[in-house]
């Protein structure tokens, strides 16, 4: 048994490789904190975190919903 990010095994639940053995159950809400000292001037690193966080979050969102409608 392994707790994984959906993202890292998506294809192998898909394909029957991953079994979800608990689907009614999904572990607590992770927050995310990124600190920094301004916007102005960011080091573009910073930018490409900032921007897959916001992926990472909308991706993660829309997967709650869909768990949550079954």
């Amino acid at each position: 048994m392994s707790l994984l990010p959906s993202n890292y095994c998506e294809d192998q639940i898909a394909s029957g490789d991953l079994v979800r053995v608990l689907p009614e159950w999904s572990p607590p809400t992770v927050f995310v904190h990124l600190v920094y000292p301004t916007r102005r001037f960011l080091p573009s690193k910073l930018q490409v975190c900032l921007e897959e966080l916001k992926r990472w979050k909308s991706r993660a969102g829309r997967r709650f919903d869909d768990r949550a409608r079954d």
